[in-house]
């Protein structure tokens, strides 16, 4: 009897070996497919994260085209404002020169001079200006001074425009 309970004990011990293989093989199978799950949600969460990066990454480039664009545009702008303002205030120049001519009374009188050479009358005349304020430019000279300051700032312009 001996030997049949030491064969007993013996079968049931290797029965419980057997039964805790299984179970040690079931939970290793289990965890593995755990695994195996966790990997696939890592490497589909990688996927989602680098097409969304991509995206952010195309969207970021598109907002730098558009704001280099409207840079560009303020920057043209701001070039005709600041041309304008230049003419602007080469007008006032001008029309202050005139409302001064005015107002003072820059004007030309016209004399006559007599010599003792004469026509037949025994006159000779002449015409001569002679100006209140000879300081002044004449306005054929603002019109000039005015073009030449207008083709100046046009230039500048056409220079900073080039790339």
């Amino acid at each position: 009897m001996q030997t049949s309970a030491g064969q007993f004990s013996f079968v049931t011990s290797n029965i419980l070996k057997n039964t805790l293989r299984f179970h040690l093989h079931s939970q290793r199978a289990a965890l593995e497919a755990q695994i195996a799950e966790a990997e696939e949600r890592g490497e589909l969460a990688v996927k989602d994260a680098k097409l969304r990066l991509k995206d952010l990454e195309e969207a970021l480039q598109r907002a730098k085209q558009d704001m280099a664009r409207q840079v560009r545009e303020y920057q043209e702008l701001m070039n005709v404002k600041l041309a304008l303002d230049i003419e602007i205030a080469t007008y006032r120049k001008l029309l202050e020169g005139e409302e001064t001519r005015i107002s003072v009374g820059y004007y030309t009188h016209l004399t006559m001079s007599t010599t003792p050479e004469s026509d037949n009358t025994g006159r000779s005349h002449s015409i001569r200006n002679t100006n209140k304020n000879s300081g002044h430019f004449s306005p054929g000279w603002r019109w000039i001074f005015f073009m030449k300051s207008y083709d100046a700032v046009w230039q500048k312009l056409r220079v900073s425009r080039k790339p």
